[in-house]
């Protein structure tokens, strides 16, 4: 089985329903280590778990987690992340996140150490789930660059705190867990055969999906200007040593690319499900469609946006857009909109806009799509003022660095 989650792309680097579980009896008291004691984690999630998840279909998998460690603390961590993020004193509730979030990651390693072969497709998809809820946990920003939340959210997450801004040689293993999901749901693909495991589970690359139909054939659904920007032709797609897909050529030929072939392979899918998504409402049911994004990304890509490549920059920064439209969702809200202001003023600081001739106007056009990506429906754009507003306090400040 895949046993270093996410280990391949590190290399390259409603409040309304939480009040029950506020109440001071069970909240005041805590260990010193652990922080929020356990029965108060398991009340919470226990009467919270759909605000918690704020997902179609999810369901109170609590009963799961007998026998199985890393699930409970999991669990546990995801609970206390919701009362990190809502409440106004989170001390307490950052305490247990971290402490029930290095538990889960450890005992989640020795669950993946077992054989694939040895555990039957019902065991496979549980393991599933807790890398879903060990990607929740690194999706929603850290306590470190998000203190306290509830306190702050009319005015949104610190932009200096953005890993777009950040010199750190970890500020993208967020994205490494992220991206981990993906080669673990291909290498159990075979065992969990004949098991839902609900949407968000799907292989990425699984082309019965309407919504990969759409990525793979996407001729008419990539606006020209993008495959102008990015330097693609529809007619050349690069293909491996055999010939029969265009999306994976083998790595020992990476070096062979020529340029228009290496920018089809690092963002062509990407490109495509970009354009898929923009015109899918962003309604509960649909936000799968926004979170398969992650399974177009290689690691070829996230080194271009590690090395913050204007391109790279520009592509996640449009999912990002596409996902405030999410803003609404908890663990979603903070980060989106917090990276996605981040690229966009990084990508105008840099001067795109202002390069001479046919490339400045290019990238001019390109900008004023990335910020209206947040905007539904399509092409109401978003306040001039605001993206101003932004920027003078970027140059009134300097160049952030976190």
């Amino acid at each position: 089985m895949y046993v270093a989650y996410g280990q391949a792309a590190l290399e390259i680097s409603s409040i309304k329903g939480v009040a029950r579980s506020l109440s001071p009896p069970l909240l005041d008291c805590g260990d010193d280590v652990q922080g929020t004691p356990t029965p108060a984690l398991l009340h919470h999630f226990q009467h919270n778990w759909r605000a918690i998840f704020a997902l179609p279909n999810a369901g109170n998998f609590l009963p799961l987690c007998h026998g199985r460690p890393y699930l409970r603390n999991a669990v546990l961590a995801v609970a206390a992340c919701h009362l990190r993020h809502h409440s106004p004193n989170p001390g307490r509730h950052r305490l247990a996140e971290h402490f029930r979030q290095v538990l889960a990651l450890r005992d989640f390693q020795g669950a993946l150490s077992q054989p694939v072969g040895s555990l039957g497709p019902d065991e496979v998809g549980i393991v599933i789930l807790g890398a879903v809820l060990l990607n929740l946990l690194t999706f929603i920003l850290p306590a470190d660059e998000d203190p306290t939340p509830a306190a702050t959210a009319a005015t949104g997450a610190d932009l200096s705190r953005s890993w777009v801004f950040s010199e750190r040689t970890d500020r993208l293993d967020w994205l490494a867990v992220q991206l981990g999901l993906k080669p673990l749901l291909m290498e159990t693909r075979l065992n969990r055969r004949g098991v839902s495991l609900g949407p968000l589970f799907d292989t990425p690359d699984d082309r019965r999906r309407d919504f990969l139909k759409g990525v793979s054939e996407p001729d008419h659904c990539v606006p020209d200007i993008w495959l102008s920007a990015f330097e693609i032709s529809c007619n050349q797609p690069c293909q491996d040593a055999t010939g029969d897909s265009q999306y994976s050529p083998p790595r020992k030929r990476m070096q062979d690319l020529g340029a228009e072939e290496l920018n089809w392979f690092i963002f062509w899918k990407p490109l495509c499900a970009l354009a898929v998504i923009r015109d899918v409402e962003p309604i509960e049911a649909n936000i799968y469609m926004y979170l398969q994004f992650a399974g177009t990304l290689e690691p070829e890509f996230c080194l271009r946006l590690y090395q913050r490549d204007e391109r790279a920059l520009w592509v996640f920064g449009y999912w990002l857009g596409l996902m405030c439209r999410f803003e609404y969702i908890w663990w979603c809200g903070r980060r989106v909109r917090r990276d996605f202001t981040a690229i966009a003023i990084w990508l105008r600081c840099c001067g795109v806009t202002a390069r001479p001739g046919e490339e400045g106007l290019l990238w001019t056009a390109m900008i004023a799509d990335l910020e209206d990506s947040a905007s539904w429906p399509p092409g109401s754009a978003m306040s001039r003022a605001h993206w101003d507003t932004e920027l003078l306090k970027a140059e009134g400040g300097g160049r952030f660095v976190a």
